[in-house]
């Protein structure tokens, strides 16, 4: 790799840390011993965060290192709500000396700042603890979800909805077996796995994805593929979820019967999926022909699995509805994960979390129940909707 392209990310992060030191440090006036301490308290920060980042990849047995790596990327997240904490003690120190000259006051302000700024990193550290406790507390959501196509034999039809589960840096074996225990327990008809499942190949993680080969579900557990599983080679686990006795739907469909009714469920691989393995439902559909289904039905129920929101969108002239899709059920955004990032996911996706309507589809968007990079939720619990269908 050009040392130039390397040069480029170095400059910013010695940037920012030499900003940090500013505000944190000389602008209050601390002491030389203030000052030592809040340079080493920096290249700390920034040194795991990135060590945690540019290790992640490169290691082949997540879960010996997992205890480096979770304390790597909490303190990415602490890092993040530093800054955020900076800020904020800037604008509100901006404001008084504002006031303070209004009032033709000059008092000495570097007392009042290093007050200011020490409240500003005691509340980030307490942000970043609260985060740490409800990224670690997934719940079920109960939703409701009313169609006129949903047939009378499936009203009240349970469907678990499994993204984001993200094992791998962070979360190892005994978390994905807290979700499928909790999954279990709400007996749910139908579970779906929503991508996103993994941060880590086949060979690294598979024992510790174990646990979902023990979901239970009266028609089984389906699974699409994430973003993620593109990093880490989506074919091997795709063979490796079919080893476990799951579902894939990979463009494919799956046609569910209760006697003579019906509904299809529909999955196609991520957005971000190359041939192969690029997301296509018109291939999706048209699998239905060999269930016996017509594929342009309008009048039957039909669910579409795809990871990412913005998949409803309609693509090269194909819209949901031309397919009779009646509602498209994703993950992915973590509805921000870390607060404010919402209002950025918001930039990219047309539904951040829960019910939206997508070029006049609607669209389910779960939390998900895990994390990516820092294990650390604020504003955005972890969860899995459990989604219950209704005729109306």
């Amino acid at each position: 790799m050009p040392w130039f392209v390397l040069l480029v990310p170095v400059v910013l992060l010695g940037g920012l840390g030499f900003w940090l030191y500013r505000r944190v440090a000389h602008t209050p006036q601390l002491g030389r011993r203030g000052k030592v301490v809040t340079a080493i308290g920096i290249v700390v920060l920034f040194g795991a965060s990135l060590a945690a980042a540019a290790t992640t990849r490169e290691i082949a047995n997540p879960k010996a290192w997992r205890p480096l790596t979770w304390t790597g990327y909490t303190v990415m997240g602490l890092l993040f709500y530093v800054i955020l904490a900076v800020l904020l003690v800037k604008i509100v120190h901006g404001v008084w000396r504002l006031i303070d000259r209004l009032r033709h006051r000059t008092p000495d302000r570097a007392p009042r700042l290093r007050r200011l700024t020490a409240a500003g990193l005691v509340l980030a550290l307490l942000t970043t603890s609260y985060g740490l406790v409800e990224a670690a507390n997934p719940s079920l959501s109960q939703v409701s979800f009313a169609s006129a196509d949903v047939p009378a034999a499936f009203e009240g039809y349970r469907i678990a909805l499994v993204t984001d589960l993200h094992i791998g840096p962070t979360r190892g074996k005994a978390y994905a077996q807290q979700v499928v225990d909790m999954v279990n327990a709400a007996k749910p008809d139908l579970v779906v796995l929503g991508g996103d499942m993994i941060d880590g190949s086949v060979a690294a993680l598979a024992d510790e994805l174990s646990p979902l080969a023990q979901l239970k579900a009266t028609d089984g557990v389906v699974a699409v593929t994430g973003n993620h599983e593109f990093y880490y080679d989506a074919g091997d686990w795709l063979t490796e979820w079919k080893r476990q006795g799951l579902r894939v739907l990979a463009n494919d469909s799956y046609v569910i019967r209760r006697g003579d009714a019906s509904i299809d469920v529909l999955g196609i691989n991520d957005y971000s999926g190359t041939p192969p393995l690029e997301p296509d439902l018109r291939v999706a559909a048209q699998t239905l022909s060999a269930q016996g289904v017509d594929p342009l039905a309008a009048s039957r129920f039909r669910l579409l699995v795809a990871h990412q929101p913005r998949q409803a969108l309609t693509s090269n002239g194909v819209t949901l509805a031309t397919y009779g899709i009646d509602l498209q059920v994703s993950g992915h955004t973590h509805a921000g994960q870390m607060w404010p990032f919402r209002y950025a996911v918001a930039l990219q996706q047309p539904v951040v979390e829960g019910l939206g309507i997508v070029d006049g589809t609607p669209v389910y968007v779960s939390r998900g129940v895990g994390a990516w990079g820092p294990p650390v939720r604020v504003a955005a619990p972890p969860e899995v909707p459990i989604i219950a269908l209704h005729r109306g």
